[in-house]
């Protein structure tokens, strides 16, 4: 799969987010194209266009974004609470569980 959404967008994202989070904060803010990254509304898009033939792309979207952060950033993030889900608003503006996330260094910047 390609990724349009980039390390440096989400790390950028991260850097302005409490030490505890959850993947749908981060998703809304690539979506509004925060942080300086005016790019990343139109990556979403095209990350969310990779899922066009699931059942509910939002929710496969997600679910795979969710495995690509905690991949990408495993050195500066960790699962909260052995990986308890939490409920919050989704992109397309449902409730549903997804993944919390804990800084490991909130006091550094990721890059």
């Amino acid at each position: 799969m390609k990724r349009f959404i980039t390390r440096e967008m989400v790390a950028q994202i991260i850097n302005g987010l409490p030490e505890r989070f959850d993947t749908h904060e981060v998703e809304q803010r690539v979506l509004r194209g925060e942080s300086n990254q005016p790019g990343s509304t139109v990556a979403l898009a095209k990350q969310l266009l990779e899922f066009k033939d699931a059942v509910d792309p939002w929710k496969s979207f997600s679910a795979d974004f969710s495995k690509w952060m905690g991949k990408e950033f495993r050195n500066d993030l960790t699962q909260s609470a052995n990986g308890r889900k939490v409920l919050s608003r989704d992109v397309g503006g449902g409730m549903s569980k997804n993944q919390e996330w804990t800084r490991v260094n909130p006091q550094i910047q990721i890059v």
